[in-house]
């Protein structure tokens, strides 16, 4: 009896081993499979951000609004026509035009710092980001030393944000709005 129990308790242990290794093995292999596809979720994410997949419209007369839930931050961009336009920290009321870049203000500007250092931050709403887009292109013009850009319904800008856009030589607009740039664009023309 007592070699049949040995042959028994080995038999188990043996039994118990193998399952336990099956199991490892089998947890190994929905942990490559979990692995794998993550990687390549997260390679096809970075290839999209690489090519910085832009959405591109073109129009004589477009219409332009920044979105009033989302944030615009430091840095952020759409191109019009060759020129960027970019959220900088930078911007204090003026517009800076520098190598094809003209800088409009963000959802939250510095505009200084306090006694202790601190920095003061003005929250800026999305007809005033309207509005400094508008006269960064007004500043565009004057440095060009002709008018491109003209507007039209400029009172719209200041009541639901939408700025009017056309060019004097009746070429179309051309934007490049990166696919996660939170803002709304109709072709009026």
């Amino acid at each position: 009896m007592e070699t049949v129990g040995r042959i028994k308790m080995t038999i188990s242990v043996f039994l118990t081993l193998n399952f336990w290794i099956l199991e490892r093995k089998i947890t190994a292999v929905i942990f490559l499979f979990i692995f794998a596809f993550g990687s390549t979720a997260c390679v096809e994410r970075e290839r999209d951000l690489k090519l910085d997949t832009f959405e591109f419209l073109e129009g004589n007369e477009v219409a332009i609004q920044f979105d009033e839930l989302h944030v615009y931050p430091m840095n952020s961009f759409f191109f019009l026509d060759e020129n960027q336009i970019q959220h900088s920290a930078g911007y204090n009321n003026d517009p800076i035009i520098s190598n094809g870049v003209i800088q409009i203000s963000p959802t939250a500007s510095v505009i200084g710092t306090n006694q202790s250092g601190g920095l003061i931050i003005k929250d800026i709403n999305f007809q005033e980001i309207g509005v400094s887009l508008k006269e960064g292109l007004e500043a565009f013009n004057e440095a060009l030393g002709e008018e491109r850009y003209i507007f039209r319904n400029e009172n719209m800008l200041t009541t639901t944000g939408r700025l009017f856009i056309s060019r004097t030589d009746n070429e179309p607009i051309r934007i490049r709005i990166p696919r996660a740039y939170p803002i709304i664009v109709d072709i009026i023309r």
